[in-house]
This record gives structure tokens, sequence and C-alpha cells, in this order.
């Protein structure tokens, strides 16, 4: 997820111009028709999902081990 969340975030810096001026006109439309690489994104955040949601369960249930406590 981490990897898929980096990906996303360097695809958003390189086209910050095109989302602050779509934002601004209200109009997201362009970005859809445009920024495919989000719809990739997209597929492989729900791919992930259920693996990375299971794994933040897991440590909330069990910290003890994966942190050490004093």
């Amino acid at each position: 997820m981490l990897q898929l969340l980096k990906k996303a975030e360097s695809e958003y810096t390189v086209h910050n111009t095109t989302f602050t001026l779509q934002k601004r006109r209200k109009n997201w439309e362009p970005l859809y028709k445009n920024l495919k690489a989000f719809e990739k994104f997209n597929d492989e955040y729900f791919a992930l999902n259920d693996k990375t949601m299971e794994s933040i369960e897991k440590h909330a249930r069990h910290p003890d081990e994966f942190v050490k406590f004093k």
C-alpha cells in the first residue's frame, strides 16, 4: 500500500497545476478524462485494501506481537 501511495503522490505532484486549475474551476471531468494513471491506482488500492485492513486490525488487536512494552 505504501508503494501505491508513493506512486499516486508522485503522479499528483507532476499534475499539481492541473488539479489546482480544475479545483478552481470546480470541474473535475478533465481530470477523469486525462489522468488515467489514477484509475490504475484506484484498482490497485481496492485489490490491496482487504490485505491492508487485515494487517492494521491484527496490529490493533495484538500490539504486543509488534511492539516491545517496557
